[in-house]
């Protein structure tokens, strides 16, 4: 069976986010996942997490000033020591969540300076962080996030997130294979499922482009259930997508999915 993920950072917005992972649960999700705990404390979100029955699968470490434009940390020359404090942080939370995957928080190449820099500092930071939240039970994993909507990104598509976990060479690295970052870097999705099916630790998708819910995009989502079927993948298959009404009344993809059923039934 394929088991489903909400990331409530995206879906059941409508409601506080201490409220979400039993909204989830309800709609028929096994497990949650964020992107930040949104100022609560990590006992809180255990605690309603346990209450509503989901296992947390995935929260992202903080990726500095990433998502303003900037450069972010975890591949930049000289925030080594931001690094380091972002995951502080993300183990912190971890302790409350052992068992859960970490998205370390992604970069961009700055201006001036050489990618093969940034690679050298990207590869330190994923050891260490292999090696502090293996401390707390949980796992980090490498994100792509394509360049055609982040310029300069350096980790732009999954061979290269694939690359980069092996040159770290540090043992828990996992692959986080998001469908929306593969396909809006022109890759062929299903292909590199069965590509890299045994590499995959996390994925997530939405529709491309534009990032809905299955069905408002040119994905085809009946083949990418299909392939996820025929690799037997195990992990969770988290829903990461900007809902175009509120969030039941866009879940009608839920029961297409191959194999789906409640969890709990």
């Amino acid at each position: 069976m394929l088991k489903l993920c909400a990331n409530i950072s995206c879906l059941f917005t409508e409601l506080p986010f201490l409220e979400r992972p039993l909204a989830a649960r309800l709609a028929g999700f096994g497990a949650i996942e964020f992107h930040t705990a949104q100022g609560h404390s990590p006992a809180a979100i255990a605690a309603v997490a346990r209450d509503a029955g989901v296992t947390v699968a995935l929260f992202n470490a903080w990726p500095g000033d990433l998502l303003m434009g900037g450069v972010g940390l975890s591949g930049v020359p000289g925030r080594q020591g931001e690094f380091a404090v972002a995951l502080d942080q993300a183990c912190q939370l971890g302790e409350a969540l052992p068992g859960a995957c970490v998205q370390i928080g992604q970069s961009r190449v700055p201006d001036g300076i050489e990618r093969e820099q940034c690679l050298e500092v990207f590869y330190s930071n994923l050891r260490l962080a292999a090696q502090r939240l293996r401390d707390v039970g949980c796992r980090p994993l490498v994100e792509a996030v394509n360049r055609h909507d982040a310029p300069g990104m350096l980790i732009g598509n999954v061979a290269e997130a694939i690359d980069a976990i092996d040159h770290a060479g540090a043992p828990g690295l996992g692959l986080q294979f998001d469908c929306y970052h593969e396909a809006m870097a022109g890759g062929d999705v299903c292909a590199e499922i069965a590509r890299c099916a045994r590499r995959m630790d996390h994925l997530q998708f939405s529709d491309a482009p534009g990032r809905g819910e299955p069905g408002t995009g040119t994905v085809d989502f009946t083949a990418l259930w299909s392939a996820l079927v025929r690799v037997e993948y195990a992990h969770w298959i988290a829903a990461e997508y900007r809902p175009s009404t509120d969030t039941n009344h866009s879940l009608g993809w839920l029961a297409r999915v191959p194999t789906h059923q409640e969890y709990g039934q």
